[in-house]
């Protein structure tokens, strides 16, 4: 025909059209269908499809004929397919390349809602119709993008973002006489949205169906005959106050919400609630009034890794503040209710638990839901919700820490033994934000009751036995301390190995138990971890102790929390992925209780005071324990203390005094296969019960227990042992020693191990320690210059008191004068990159006792010193002689 596009557009909306598609009467595409100010949207087609559109999906009726343009204006009722063709094969289901949220750290909900967009059935070739997928089936925005693209290329202004909308919302808002701003057609989508659609496209999939998942679909599937009669729109504006539904100058209305990421697990605070105003608006009038129920539906459950259902899970709560609302019946009515969300953070049973680690490996819980809202007049709308939780590090009611029991006025104790009965108790609190105490209250118990035990004595096969599971890298072992059977771990870099209780068990209710264990621990400090996790009545495991560095004794863990629950408990270690192998040992365990203790309370003392005396106890061992008092009669108990002991003896005697370790390496630095022998001769005793040391060939030492760095250990009653390498390498050496009556200690030092030197090649090598303040500090390094050619080789420094621990990258320069040497590099500090290192060190001659050893990082960090222990060689290619001056030897890159 003839005449302009714009003339024709508002012909057709006359008629009540709600988009014109133009066809070209000649071959090829129709260029500029689009046309300025159309009263609806208008499309152009080539000649081809408009034709194949035309003669086979429209105007179906017996007048039609295709020849003759008076009957091409006949209305069609012929359904435009959007599943398959089979529709046997069709299946609801979310598709695979449709991106999901939540968005902006999970403070919006993606999708807000689906459309179809895979297999539509989509005439787009004259030669018939074909199945096709992509997110522009159901999203413009590319085609927005290139019609924008080409107003702005013919110098022309784009269309106002306000008004880009998909075919549905344009549909909905028409509709609506395009009164109704953007923000409620986006409302009238989202609201009226289902659950996916089976084949017929009407029926929906079940509630409780995994593919309900609002992760996966939003809101729902959209529905544009509902979204079209939309009668009510609901909502929240909480980015401009707790509102309703705005304006389209202000469309930042969502049909949809996010409580966000809230840090509200193990907090201690056992109501943490978050609200959130919802409005109801009448968008049609009088068919818009009525009577709206107000319910709440699950759309997240168990369907995702970290999902939970909102009904059932302990610690969560969900509710609305009202069951119904009257909405008015003109358009503009308003009827407002709240969302409210309630989350137990307490330490324990009763508090909401860490579901698992999300895709990013982040502990959370999630829970999503919709609100649904059906009217009396037949609407019914849906509004989805999510809500995200993650574990904190604050308590809320903290714990004091109990110091070491100390002596009285007239010092009497000796290694924690007091011989009079008389001592102080004395504890910290933490200070704010904690919540500050209104007293505090004192336990004591002098006798326990075993509920369970276990000596170790019985074998772990593949990391169980009958009272325990466990990963295959726990296995029975000969405990350093005790010298009996027990657990350990094989510990390798990477580790993540668990050791579970086989059996629940039962704590009976009223019981102040306590969980007790005997432990060597020798993890990397501050970068492997060894945790005691419990679980209640089933549920997830709960971490009540975490462990890092060294330590031997007596471990006593408070279970009181458990009473009236069956439990079981875990040990649990793991690594990082750098040195942590072979330099250490690990973590042995034996002789684990879990014991009942006839604890009373021995008294009260305000807030203010941090001590309290204990007098005129007979000989016998003593339990303490302090907890906050809190709430308004002060009369709530927080968490408790961890536990001292001490034990009295009245009688008089020596006391018992742990032992020292102490042990040389000869030779060190060693050659690969070369016999190395250790001597702890030089540890002793300290005191005198049941053996004099100064007397014994031993010093009182029963026991000696060593680990050479490289997997292996002995067990031995004498001082000596050899042990040879296979490899080159520093190799962290540790002896523990036992007394006669039971004390331990330990010592350590590096054994550096090399290989063959040739003739050619310069290299300075050593092991040994050098004494700091409040220690030794240990190193072992190798370094090696052939020719012109760069250095190389490696260091290991190990300052225990200065906290620095030191590991050479690379070496750059290496200098010999004469029994002198410096070489220098990069390492990483307490493994972190970015560090320089210079050390030098002489070389005196054997056996190493006036060597001396300094090392200086870019951080200003400096020790050094004659060596305590261990050697230091220097080998040159060439020697000198008394005539000669001293050869220099130096390398840099």
């Amino acid at each position: 025909g003839t005449g302009v596009f714009g003339h024709k557009a508002a012909e057709a909306a006359a008629k009540g059209a709600v988009a014109l598609l133009i066809f070209n009467n000649v071959d090829g595409e129709l260029e500029a269908a689009t046309t300025e100010a159309a009263a609806i949207p208008v499309f152009g087609l080539s000649k081809a499809n408009g034709e194949y559109l035309r003669d086979t999906l429209g105007f179906q009726s017996p007048s039609f004929n295709k020849d003759d343009p008076a009957t091409w204006s006949t209305l069609s009722n012929y359904p435009v397919r959007i599943d398959p063709p089979n529709p046997a094969f069709f299946s609801p289901a979310t598709t695979g390349f449709s991106s999901r949220g939540p968005l902006d750290n999970f403070q919006y909900l993606k999708p807000d809602v689906i459309a179809p967009g895979e297999n539509i059935y989509s005439a787009t070739i004259a030669a018939g119709g074909v199945s096709t997928g992509g997110g522009t089936m159901s999203d413009p925005s590319r085609f927005i993008r290139v019609r924008q693209a080409l107003l702005a290329l013919r110098g022309q202004a784009p269309i106002p973002a306000a008004n880009l909308r998909s075919g549905a919302g344009a549909a909905a808002q028409l509709a609506q006489n395009a009164v109704v701003p953007e923000s409620l057609v986006r409302a009238a989508l989202t609201n009226t949205a289902t659950n996916l659609r089976e084949s017929d496209g009407e029926t929906p999939v079940s509630n409780t169906d995994d593919r309900t998942f609002i992760h996966e679909i939003g809101s729902g599937l959209i529905h544009v005959i509902q979204a079209v009669d939309a009668r009510a729109a609901l909502g929240t504006n909480d980015a401009n106050g707790t509102g309703g539904p705005d304006s389209a100058d202000d469309p930042d209305f969502l049909p949809t919400y996010s409580f966000g990421e809230n840090v509200v697990i193990n907090t201690g605070n056992p109501a943490q609630s978050r609200s959130i105003t919802v409005t109801l608006q009448n968008l049609s009038g009088l068919t818009g009034g009525g009577t709206y129920t107000l319910s709440l539906l699950d759309g997240g459950g168990l369907r995702g890794d970290v999902t939970r259902p909102i009904s059932g899970t302990p610690g969560f709560s969900l509710s609305l503040s009202t069951s119904s609302v009257l909405l008015g019946a003109t358009a503009g009515s308003q009827a407002t209710f709240n969302v409210t969300v309630t989350v137990d953070g307490s330490v324990g049973p009763t508090g909401l638990a860490v579901a698992g680690a999300d895709v990013n490996g982040n502990p959370a819980t999630e829970f999503l839901w919709w609100v649904v809202a059906n009217g009396s007049n037949g609407e019914s709308l849906r509004m989805p919700f999510y809500y995200r939780t993650s574990p904190g590090s604050q308590v809320f009611r903290e714990a004091p820490f109990q110091n070491e029991i100390q002596d009285d006025a007239s010092p009497d104790q000796v290694n924690g033994v007091d011989q009079d009965g008389n001592y102080k108790l004395s504890w910290t609190f933490p200070a704010a934000p904690a919540e500050q105490p209104c007293g505090f209250q004192v336990e004591e118990a002098s006798s326990l009751s075993s509920l369970f035990s276990d000596d170790g004595n019985e074998p772990l096969v593949a990391g169980g036995n009958s009272k325990w599971t466990g990963d295959p890298q726990w296995i029975s072992s000969i405990h350093p301390d005790t010298l009996t059977p027990g657990y350990s771990v094989v510990y390798t870099d990477q580790l993540d190995a668990s050791l579970t209780m086989a059996s629940d068990l039962a704590i009976p209710a009223g019981t102040k138990a306590q969980l007790v264990f005997d432990t060597f621990q020798d993890l990397e400090d501050g970068f492997d971890y060894g945790f005691v996790e419990v679980s209640a009545n089933g549920g997830g495991y709960l971490r009540i102790a975490s462990y890092t560095g060294t330590f031997s004794g007596q471990r006593v863990l408070d279970l009181s929390g458990f009473a009236g629950k069956s439990i079981k408990i875990r040990f649990h270690v793991v690594s990082d992925t750098l040195i942590s192998t072979p330099l250490y040992l690990g973590w042995f365990l034996d002789d684990i209780a879990v014991q009942a203790a006839n604890w009373s309370t021995l008294g009260t003392v305000g807030a203010s005071t941090f001590t309290s005396d204990v007098a005129g106890r007979a000989s016998g061992t003593y339990y303490y324990r302090i907890a906050g008092t809190f709430g308004s009669s002060c009369n709530l108990l927080g968490p408790y203390s961890n536990i001292r002991q001490i034990t009295v003896d009245t009688t008089g005697g020596a006391q018992p005094v742990a032992p020292t370790a102490d042990f040389t390496a000869t030779p060190n630095p060693a050659q690969v296969g070369q016999t190395v022998v250790f001597d702890g001769s030089a540890s002793h005793d300290n005191d005198t019960v049941g053996c004099d040391p100064s007397s014994d060939p031993q010093h009182c030492i029963v026991g000696y227990f060593w680990s050479f760095g490289d997997g292996a250990t002995q067990t031995t009653t004498t001082p000596l042992v050899s042990h040879s390498y296979a490899a080159a390498g520093t190799y962290r050496v540790t002896l523990t020693v036992t007394d006669n009556d039971g004390q331990t200690a330990s010592a350590e030092l590096f054994e550096e191990v090399t290989g063959a030197t040739a003739a050619t090649q310069q290299k300075v090598s050593g092991g040994g320690w050098i004494p700091q303040a409040g220690g030794r500090a240990n190193f072992g390094f190798n370094v090696t210059k052939q020719g012109i050619s760069a250095p190389t080789g490696h260091l290991n420094y190990d300052d225990k008191a200065g906290h620095m621990k030191v590991m050479a990258e690379s070496i750059t320069s290496l200098t010999i004068v004469g029994n002198s040497a410096r070489f220098s590099g990069t390492c990483s500090v307490n493994k972190v990159s970015g560090f320089n290192f210079t050390v030098d060190v002489v070389d005196n001659g054997e056996p190493g006792s006036d060597d001396t050893f300094h090392i200086q990082l870019g951080n200003g960090y400096q020790a050094g010193g004659t060596l305590g222990g261990g050697n230091i060689k220097i080998h040159t290619a060439t020697s000198t002689t008394a005539t000669q001056k001293p050869k220099i030897i130096e390398s840099s890159r």
